[in-house]
Order: C-alpha cells, then structure tokens, then sequence
C-alpha cells in the first residue's frame, strides 16, 4: 500500500472518528491541528486506526508519532508488503 492510500485511508479513519471532515491532511498536520483530535480522542482515533488497518501499536510508538507522517511510517512498517 502506498505512503499517499495510507494516508486517504487514514484521513477517512479521523472523519469517522472524530465526526467531521472539516480539515485536511498532509504528511506535516499535527494532532493539534485538527479540531476534536486531543488527548481524550487521541486513544480511541489511534484504536480505530489500528483496527481499520489490521495493526497494534505499541504505547512507545504511539508516543514517538509526531505528526501524520510519523503515523504513516508506523503503518507502513507494520503492513505486509
């Protein structure tokens, strides 16, 4: 799957979340750029991306994400080729 579905997928996985669709996504965005993503939200979106995508994380990746794109490379790593 490529860096550019992870992220579609991805943005996909927040709207549901979250329950809005009222921001964008790039590699850069950080939690605290989209409205609804904070640190009460921030368990069940990483929840709901690890079942959309088949993965687990584990608490010490969860903490490294620094943005979307840290998101994405976890993803990525974690996805059979």
């Amino acid at each position: 799957m490529s860096r550019e579905q992870i992220l579609q997928e991805a943005t996909d996985v927040l709207i549901a979340a979250l329950k809005h669709s009222n921001f964008t996504m790039s590699e850069s965005t950080t939690a605290k750029e989209i409205k609804g993503w904070d640190s009460l939200s921030h368990m069940m979106i990483m929840a709901a991306v690890e079942k959309h995508f088949g993965v687990k994380f584990t608490f010490m990746e969860m903490v490294r994400m620094t943005n979307v794109g840290s998101l994405i490379d976890c993803i990525a790593n974690k996805l059979p080729d």
